[in-house]
């Protein structure tokens, strides 16, 4: 707290502060007014700041504490090892994998390779079984003769039917009839076709709901190929068969009947080019040579 003392020596000086203002109020009425200005005291300039280190002062640097950088230093280096570690064993297992798939491949490859192989012979082994089942069955075809046109009857015999046909296109075999012929038969099913209406409208009800039936084809079997082969020679332009609307025909197989409508548009060219051509089994002949595309241009072309 102020003491006496200093209050006082406080009045003093105020009073005399005063009293010097007064003096100087009026001395300053006849003065210039620019010499009335107190000149200021200068504002002292600051000093740039200057600029810290990243790693701050060289005093701080020598404050670090080695132990401790080289624990810091030695940790690292242990993870990196770690990581290091970690991706030598994924590659070295990324590495094994490629090494099975890549077995695993070839293995198929082989695999694929001598499957291969064992197609390309067994589509060859079936390829030469088909044919040799083909000729069997073509074979086993030529004891038969088919015989179309022949009218089917209620409880007929079709042996003895067929049998009168055979003597009468060859009647030099009349004597042997019995022994000719092994098995006959009707071929398919019972056929109908119903009868169409005249144009005139003049058929009555009852006619047009009549069918007639389509006669089956019969099927030979003969006991030898003598004499399956003479009646088939006999049977060409024979008159009984002409006269009678009947006539005889190969047993083919269905490949065989299959080749021979491709080939028919040939043989047929080439019959109307004068030209001789028939059928053997599945092949066609031209005056006595096998039937192709290029035989024909060049017969054409003559």
């Amino acid at each position: 707290m102020p003491t006496k003392d200093n209050k006082r020596k406080s009045k003093d000086l105020s009073m005399e502060v005063g009293a010097n203002l007064t003096v100087d109020t009026e001395h300053t009425e006849t003065q210039d007014p620019d010499a009335m200005l107190i000149p200021l005291p200068e504002t002292p300039s600051r000093e740039p700041a200057s600029k810290k280190g990243r790693c701050g002062d060289s005093s701080s640097s020598e404050d670090v504490n080695p132990d401790l950088a080289m624990a810091i230093i030695s940790s690292l280096k242990t993870v990196i090892n770690d990581r290091a570690d970690m991706l030598d064993k994924g590659i070295e297992g990324l590495q094994a994998s490629v090494e099975f798939i890549t077995n695993e491949i070839k293995d198929i490859k082989c695999n694929a390779d001598h499957t291969e192989k064992r197609v390309v012979i067994t589509e060859k082994k079936i390829t030469e079984l088909e044919r040799k089942v083909a000729e069997l069955e073509r074979y086993k075809r030529r004891w038969n003769l088919r015989l179309y046109g022949l009218s089917e009857q209620q409880g007929e015999n079709v042996r003895q039917r067929a049998m009168e046909v055979c003597k009468a296109v060859v009647p030099s075999l009349a004597h042997k009839a019995d022994t000719l012929v092994d098995t006959v038969h009707r071929l398919g099913k019972l056929e109908k076709a119903t009868t169409p209406r005249p144009k005139d409208n003049t058929a009555s009800d009852a006619e047009t709901n009549t069918t007639t039936t389509r006669p089956r084809g019969i099927i030979l079997q003969f006991t030898m190929r003598y004499f399956r082969d003479a009646v088939w020679k006999a049977a060409k332009k024979n008159r009984y068969l002409s006269g009678n609307n009947l006539r005889f025909a190969e047993d083919l197989s269905p490949s065989d009947r299959e080749s021979r409508q491709q080939l028919w548009p040939l043989v047929e060219k080439a019959r109307a080019a004068g030209h001789r051509a028939y059928y053997t089994g599945a092949k066609a002949f031209v005056d006595g040579e096998e039937l192709t595309p290029t035989l024909l241009e060049s017969i054409l072309a003559k």
